[in-house]
């Protein structure tokens, strides 16, 4: 063979691991291929018409034994398997010892990895020959990833989750990306620091309570509804933000003194749903509740004894009290019906106190689920008690469309940034993002693993029971392993329901999502990996209705922790994590007033107690969604009013199909 490591020998023809030698086959395919090998030219095209011939062949035998990847996935699922039968019942002892030597394998694999990785580290003069080589990478870049935990060796789903269920039935043992055992083991029980804490309720809680009764100089509905004003609203998005909607057309109704037609669901967006308000909220309750405050009809009638077909338009996003008095007002006294489309955060978080407090009567006490989902909603909770007297709820969105819409990278290799790719097409509009950037902000979600170590670092123990609402998660079981590992008692609404119980809901993801809102509302934690619309609205509701403890990851500080943990204990580990935590549990006053939507937190709607201690000091960096010129909305807003009492109908119609899809619609529940 040529010794193409000789000084001087000059740029490496093509690619050639080192790990490859260590294969059965490769010295007897070089071998070969020099033997086949036939040619007459003059002695330097010789030479690299033979290299290029040894190449061939070595692709050809490369493709026979596959990918290492394909490989280390494939064992995996294996151990993957027999972990599964160990959490159902007992497992003998030669499979135990195939279970060690898969696991053997899988590090000798991952071990080859790390050899080639560290070889392509070591730049591109030592490494490739110009652009026939394929990819070069930069020595620095890539030396720099590793050491930063952002690559692993292996290349399945998801390196970070390289985990190996225990060597012992004390403890749970993380591998580093290296492949080899760190110091990072996760005890079964909580340490004495948690342990003195009270994981299931706050300690202040006691003092506060939800308060939404309307002051006396708010005028009633019979006072002020002009009887030729008549709203309608197209909500937008999954069921939490079409929730939003609807609460806000409350509020929005009120302020035009208009009466409200029951709003329409969204059927055509992603979510396609066919049910209509009737079918998921109790229509008669709520316009009975609401009565006093805002008149609602079911249908639009006949104004004036003549049908009127209502007239189509758009208010911009988060418009407040001016905003609409000077852009509608003027609107429905000419046309007299009005529908607002896409009507999803199109009213401000700031508002006078009387019409927050009609929003929260409207969100927490008007809006009641029909008595078919209340029925299996509440026998879900029934049967989560049973198992436990506390249970976690877990929202995971961890689906594939919420990956590629947030832009993040969870190490998947290139079959991941494919998938997303592919899934993020259906977005003309979508920026790309830098996965990195958005990582460091806080904006991505976290995996199921990390979920899992962040409750085991909070003092959640391994026993406890956890009910897990969310979509088809990305990679499936391989994905869940290690959530599963650190809590083996997890249940969804399938898990603990029949197929036949489900029937009347399986079709239809609001009614679905209606039952994991029940559940998520009802349990003692509720914890959510994103800050989604779901997660705000359950949080704004469970601290109206006495604060349970609501976890919301301070993503922006813990992807550094997951990512250093091979470097530190698990001591160290949960108390940092405990430290980042704080201000993010759900407590009183660990959120300023007006940061955040309304909906997460209805501070106009919550009450002291006199008795009650000074406030929490919290360590919160919550990002705010509203700019601090919303107010300028008003003034802006103020300039239409001549030219919409005069335009006719097409030039507001081409005024409104100026804006954009949005495209948060994603993210909904």
């Amino acid at each position: 063979m040529i010794n193409i490591n000789a000084p001087d020998y000059g740029p490496k023809p093509f690619k050639l691991f080192s790990s490859w030698m260590d294969k059965v086959g490769f010295e007897e395919v070089i071998s070969n291929a020099l033997s086949n090998f036939r040619g007459t030219r003059p002695p330097d095209l010789l030479l690299a018409r033979k290299l290029k011939f040894i190449k061939g062949e070595l692709k050809v035998w490369k493709k026979k034994w596959g990918k290492d990847v394909d490989c280390i996935i494939h064992l995996k699922k294996q151990i993957d398997a027999i972990d599964y039968v160990e959490e159902y019942g007992r497992i003998t002892d030669v499979d135990r010892s195939l279970r060690l030597d898969l696991k053997n394998e899988v590090f000798m694999l991952e071990k080859a990895n790390l050899m080639d990785l560290k070889q392509k580290a070591k730049g591109p003069d030592k490494w490739g020959w110009g652009s026939s080589c394929g990819d070069v990478y930069d020595a620095g870049v890539v030396r720099s990833i590793i050491q930063k935990g952002f690559l692993s060796v292996s290349d399945p789903p998801f390196p970070w989750m390289n985990w190996v269920p225990l060597k012992s039935d004390q403890e749970t043992e993380v591998w580093s990306h290296v492949g080899k055992p760190t110091a990072f083991l996760v005890p079964p029980s909580r340490d004495e620091g948690s342990a003195r804490r009270n994981l299931w309720t706050s300690l202040q809680s006691r003092f506060y309570y939800g308060c939404s009764e309307k002051s006396q100089n708010f005028l009633e509905a019979k006072a002020k509804t002009n009887p030729s004003r008549f709203l309608l609203i197209a909500t937008s998005g999954g069921l939490n933000q079409q929730r939003t909607g609807i609460t806000d057309a409350v509020v929005a109704a009120y302020i035009l003194n208009a009466t409200l037609v029951v709003p329409t669901l969204d059927q055509k967006s992603y979510w396609k749903d066919q049910s209509n308000f009737s079918e998921i909220f109790d229509v008669e309750w709520f316009i009975s509740y609401l009565s006093k405050d805002v008149k609602i009809v079911k249908e639009l009638p006949a104004i004036n004894g003549r049908v009127v077909t209502p007239y189509h338009t758009r208010v911009p996003r988060k418009c407040n009290q001016g905003c609409y008095q000077s852009r509608m007002v003027p609107l429905l006294d000419k046309k007299k019906a009005v529908i607002l489309t896409k009507f999803d955060f199109r009213l401000s978080n700031r508002l006078a106190t009387n019409l927050q407090k009609l929003r929260c009567r409207a969100n927490y006490h008007a809006l009641k689920f029909t008595d078919p989902i209340l029925e299996m909603g509440q026998m879900l909770v029934q049967r989560m008690r049973k198992k436990s007297k506390h249970f976690i709820a877990l929202h995971l969105r961890f689906e594939s469309d919420m990956l590629a819409f947030s832009g993040c990278y969870y190490g998947g290799g290139d079959e991941e940034r494919r998938d997303l790719q592919q899934i993020r097409k259906r977005w003309k509009t979508l920026h790309k993002r830098n996965p990195d950037r958005e990582r460091r902000q806080g904006r991505c979600p976290l995996t199921p693993e990390e979920v899992g170590l962040m409750l085991r670092a909070l003092g959640y123990d391994s026993d406890v029971h956890i009910y897990v609402a969310s979509g088809e998660v990305y990679g499936g079981e391989t994905t869940l392993a290690p959530l599963k590992a650190l809590f083996p008692n997890i249940h969804s609404k399938d898990t603990i329901a029949t197929k036949q119980e489900l029937s009347p809901f399986a079709s239809y993801s609001s009614r679905l999502a209606a039952l994991d809102f029940m559940v998520s509302d009802q349990s003692d934690v509720f914890v959510t990996n994103n800050n989604g619309n779901m997660a705000k609205m359950l949080a704004g509701r469970r601290r109206y209705f006495g604060h349970k403890p609501t976890i919301r990851p301070n993503a922006k500080k813990l992807w550094r922790l997951f990512m250093d943990r091979n470097n530190m204990t698990w001591d160290e580990f949960s108390t940092t994590t405990r430290d980042y935590q704080t201000g993010f549990m759900g407590d009183p006053d660990e959120v300023k007033p007006g940061r955040g939507e309304f909906h997460e937190n209805p501070v106009a709607c919550i009450c002291k107690a006199e008795e009650s201690k000074p406030m929490i000091h919290s360590k919160v960096d919550v990002e705010t969604s509203e700019t601090d010129d919303e107010e300028d909305v008003e003034n802006e807003n103020r300039s239409h009013v001549a030219r919409l009492a005069s335009r006719d109908g097409s030039d507001l119609g081409h005024m409104v199909n100026l804006e954009n899809p949005e495209l948060e619609e994603i993210f909904s529940d």
